[in-house]
């Protein structure tokens, strides 16, 4: 395996593999259920079909953070918080056509961003 190598901000060399893409995902489109996974960044909904619940992390790490953007509210597009609270909020929320958020766990809730 190649490596490329780096310094962190400390000076001390990072070696990190050439094919490493930094962290980027793919935008992932759904139209149906959906449990956010860990691996999730970007996330479009579509509820042009059916009635759409996402459903945030139950045990999700401080920092964790998905961009969320409805692309169709023919159907609700709800968002479950899974026990959480969302901007200290204990209710789910709905997104609406064309509509995005960012949100971050910050250890105790949900903050949009």
């Amino acid at each position: 395996m190649a490596f490329e190598f780096h310094k962190d901000l400390t000076g001390d060399e990072l070696h990190i593999p050439k094919d490493h893409t930094h962290g980027l995902t793919a935008i992932k489109i759904i139209t149906g259920d959906y449990d956010l996974l860990t691996t999730d960044e970007t996330v479009v909904i579509d509820g042009s079909l059916n009635t759409v619940d996402v459903t945030l992390l139950l045990n999700p790490v401080a920092g964790r953070m998905y961009d969320l953007k409805c692309k169709d509210s023919t159907n609700t597009v709800n968002i479950l918080r899974n026990g959480k609270t969302i901007d200290g909020d204990a209710s789910d929320f709905n997104l609406i056509e064309d509509e995005s958020i960012r949100i971050k766990y910050d250890g105790t809730g949900w903050q949009i961003l």
